[in-house]
C-alpha cells in the first residue's frame, strides 16, 4: 500500500500520453510545465514569479513550434489535452502526499540523500545518511 502510493494516477498519465502521441517538444513543454507549476505553487513568493517567468517562456516556445515549424495555428486542442495531462500529473503529486507522510511516520522505507530537498515528495526521503 505504501509503495503504491507514489502511483495515484500513473496508469491515467501514461495512458493519455500514449493516446496524444506528443512530440519531443511537446514532451519537454508538458514536464517542464509541471515542474514549474509545481515548485511555484509549493514555495510561493519570488519561487512563485520565477517559475511564472519561465512557463511564459516555455508557452511562447510552444506557440513558436506550433505557428512556424508545424505551420499549425489552430493548435488549441492538442494544447488543452496536453495541459489536462500536466493536470493529471499535479493531481497525482498531491493526492499522494498524505500517503507519502505516512510512509515516512511509519518508516516504511528508509533511504537518506544527500539533498533530501529535491525529494520531498518522495516516498523515498527521510533525511541526511550519516
Amino acid at each position: 500500500m505504501y509503495i503504491k502510493s507514489q502511483r495515484v494516477l500513473e496508469d491515467e498519465v501514461i495512458e493519455s500520453l500514449g493516446k496524444l502521441n506528443p512530440t519531443d517538444v511537446e514532451l519537454c513543454f508538458t514536464f517542464s510545465q509541471t515542474c514549474f507549476q509545481y515548485a511555484g505553487n509549493r514555495f510561493q513568493k519570488d519561487i512563485l514569479k520565477i517559475m511564472d517567468h519561465f512557463q511564459q517562456v516555455l508557452s511562447e516556445d510552444l506557440h513558436f513550434y506550433y505557428t512556424e515549424k508545424m505551420r499549425n495555428s489552430r493548435y488549441a486542442k492538442r494544447l488543452a489535452e496536453l495541459l489536462k495531462v500536466n493536470n493529471t500529473m499535479q493531481k497525482s503529486i498531491w493526492k499522494s502526499r498524505p500517503l507519502l507522510d505516512l510512509n515516512r511516520v511509519f518508516n516504511v522505507v528508509k533511504v537518506g540523500f544527500s539533498h533530501p530537498q529535491m525529494f520531498e515528495d518522495s516516498a523515498f526521503c527521510t533525511g541526511f545518511e550519516n
